[in-house]
């Protein structure tokens, strides 16, 4: 098992005319993120129960339809895991939008978007019921468990894993997986990532005391 806790670092609040932004940075990858709201909602996608949301995601390469395949499963998979700890029904017949924009792909993207997410909801001040840390990792062809792997290295993994947890209790979320591995190797790579996202929290912890000393 190999595992790359790669250096993570984040300029909060740099977007102005947002309610909450993250610059997030972890190894080679990189996201910014902005989140507006709460705010008046159209009627065609009010909730009279809480707080509706809306993920948009911006790939580098401009000329990528939104509607590509890549770029929607990033979207649900963000709304999904948002969703669950947003506390949505102090804002009824609202609309909280989150918008990442890719900066630098250098391996664990879907995970570097996540916890970028979470920063920027954090430097908002919206309510939120727990924090959320996803760990990405990979099972290569001769049978390895790679934490937090490259790009190049997930390209030719035989199976590619991202694995979601709360902060209350360090529990799985969710976990989205592709290619084929064992039960054994997914109970190996969930007990890997969850070492990777207590460094995930921790670095949360530093960087919002920092934001409000």
């Amino acid at each position: 098992m190999s595992s790359r806790d790669r250096i993570q670092s984040v300029v909060l609040s740099n977007l102005n005319r947002s309610d909450g932004s993250s610059l997030y940075s972890f190894g080679d990858t990189v996201v910014q993120t902005s989140v507006f709201g709460p705010t008046e909602v159209h009627q065609n996608k009010e909730d009279p129960t809480g707080c509706a949301l809306d993920v948009h995601y911006r790939r580098l390469i401009r000329n990528i339809n939104r509607d590509d395949p890549q770029t929607k499963a990033i979207e649900r998979f963000l709304h999904s895991n948002l969703l669950s700890i947003l506390y949505a029904r102090l804002y009824p017949r609202t609309l909280l939008t989150v918008t990442l924009q890719e900066l630098q792909s250098g391996g664990s993207f879907m995970s570097t978007c996540l916890n970028g997410s979470v920063l920027a909801l954090l430097d908002s001040g919206f309510p939120l019921k727990y924090l959320l840390a996803a760990v990405e990792a990979i099972i290569t062809e001769s049978g390895q468990l790679i934490v937090n792997p490259s790009d190049e290295e997930s390209q030719s993994a035989a199976a590619v894993g991202c694995v979601v947890f709360e902060s209350i209790q360090n529990s799985v979320i969710s976990v989205v997986t592709t290619g084929d591995m064992t039960f054994n190797q997914m109970q190996q790579m969930i007990s890997s990532c969850s070492k990777s996202a207590k460094n995930v929290f921790a670095f949360y912890r530093n960087s919002i005391e920092k934001r409000f000393k």
